[in-house]
């Protein structure tokens, strides 16, 4: 019976740390430069759900967002516990013979980022480019900076 009870329970707890996640990234829909909403999502994710990646991620994403002094010992405090719950995990899965590797993760994660704000420059620089390009009577000086961009500062595909 005790099983029974520790499973239903930890259903719950798992459904209602979903939910509040589910709320506070709804509200970083409407408000994505609040650091404290990233810091939340954090919390959620490293206390409820022991997911250390996703924390991480979402302090990361605070840090992006210009932080208070109050708000950076915050972070300051979640990185340092999300460092020992990772140090946890690793000794555990050593001493299992299982090995972690966490950096990768984080790399691909900061390519990833790199790759996102690419190639939301290099959309824009299109977009301008062809609404400039559609109007009625385009003005063949306002298409020398679009075309500059999209010639020479926009990556190649391959890199």
């Amino acid at each position: 019976l005790e099983g029974v009870f520790e499973k239903s329970y930890m259903e719950y707890k798992g459904t209602w740390a979903r939910f509040l996640i589910l709320i506070v990234q709804g509200s970083l829909g409407n408000y994505s430069k609040v650091p404290a909403l990233h810091l939340q999502l954090s919390y959620l994710h490293l206390n409820l759900l022991s997911n250390c990646y996703m924390s991480f991620y979402n302090v990361k994403n605070a840090t992006m967002c210009g932080p208070s002094i109050f708000l950076r010992f915050q972070i300051y405090r979640q990185c340092s516990h999300i460092e020992e719950v990772i140090g946890q995990i690793i000794e555990t899965r050593n001493s299992n013979g299982v090995g972690i590797n966490i950096e990768k993760k984080i790399r691909f994660t900061d390519q990833f980022n790199n790759f996102l704000e690419t190639a939301e420059g290099c959309i824009s620089d299109h977009q301008q480019f062809w609404e400039t390009l559609l109007e009625a009577e385009p003005n063949m000086d306002k298409l020398t900076y679009p075309c500059t961009c999209l010639l020479y500062t926009s990556p190649s595909p391959r890199d």
